[in-house]
C-alpha cells in the first residue's frame, strides 16, 4: 500500500481538476444551506475536483476548489490557505487505494 499524500492546499492548480481529493475547511452559511454541516464546524470532503482558482490577498496566497462530493451531496466550493492540505486519493480500483 502506497503512503498517503498530500499537499498544502495553496499548491492546488487548475490542471487537479478531475483528481479525487478530501480536505476538512470551515463550513460557511452555504456549505450548511446544501445539508453540508453546521456554519463554523469543520467539516471533511472527499470528492472530484471541478475547479481550482488561485489567488492571493495581502500576500496570503489561497486556493478556491470547486468539488463533487462523492457522497452526492450538492458540489461545493471552498477557499483554502496555506493552513491547510489536501489529500490527494488513488483512482478506485488502482492497487494503491486504502
Amino acid at each position: 500500500m502506497a503512503e498517503r499524500e498530500f499537499v498544502n492546499a495553496v499548491e492546488m492548480r487548475p490542471y487537479d481538476a478531475g483528481r479525487l481529493v478530501e480536505f476538512t475547511t470551515m463550513c460557511t452559511h452555504e456549505m450548511e444551506a446544501d445539508g453540508h454541516g453546521e456554519t463554523g464546524s469543520q467539516v471533511t470532503f472527499r470528492g472530484r475536483v471541478v475547479t481550482v482558482a488561485n489567488g492571493m490577498t495581502f500576500g496570503r496566497g489561497w486556493s478556491q476548489i470547486t468539488l463533487d462530493p462523492d457522497d452526492g451531496m450538492p458540489r461545493v466550493t471552498s477557499v483554502l490557505g496555506g493552513h491547510r492540505h489536501v489529500e490527494l486519493l488513488p483512482e478506485p480500483g488502482s492497487a494503491d487505494r486504502p
